[in-house]
């Protein structure tokens, strides 16, 4: 239960910095 918890939580932080590195590409 909780080992699943904790990986949803690294997928979301994953996607997160993926958009944000994202938007970065997209401005410079």
């Amino acid at each position: 239960m909780f080992k699943s918890k904790l990986n949803s939580q690294i997928i979301k932080s994953d996607i997160y910095y993926e958009d944000i590195f994202c938007k970065l590409d997209h401005n410079s």
